[in-house]
């Protein structure tokens, strides 16, 4: 479910707040290593 977040993040159909929070870390961790976050982006706080 995360690399589909993910993937719809990459096409601007969603964004990082429409993720549900317990996927949220995992889909920036994908979008880091896919390129499309900056690593000095805070990761998000449970």
């Amino acid at each position: 479910m995360s690399r589909i977040y993910a993937n719809l993040i990459e096409r601007g159909l969603k964004t990082l707040n429409d993720v549900p929070k317990k996927l949220k870390k995992d889909v920036e961790e994908i979008l880091k290593n896919d390129g499309y976050l900056k690593e000095d982006v805070k990761p998000v706080e449970e």
